[in-house]
């Protein structure tokens, strides 16, 4: 089993949160609105990685598994009734 940092560690956790958060407010959409704030998201995502010039292959994957991140957790919290439950 690999060990992880804990400097890692900490690095996930704070994306966790933060994607917590943006799924939560995303929440707050009507259902219908939902889609196109998430298309924000990404675009933010992608801003982000362009603004520190990160190699753009690896940059492209880190949103894609973020945005799946994200979905998920949308999924979950929509299954579980509300914006509380991820």
């Amino acid at each position: 089993m690999v060990e992880v940092l804990p400097q890692v560690k900490a690095i996930i956790e704070r994306q966790d949160a933060v994607l917590q958060r943006i799924a939560m407010r995303i929440m707050e959409f009507p259902k219908e609105g939902r889609q196109e704030a998430c298309r924000a998201a990404r675009r933010s995502f992608e801003a982000t990685v362009a603004q520190f010039r990160i190699d753009p292959e690896w940059g492209r994957n880190w949103v894609t598994l973020t945005m799946e991140r994200l979905r998920s957790l949308l999924i979950d919290m929509e299954a579980g009734g509300g914006k509380g439950r991820a």
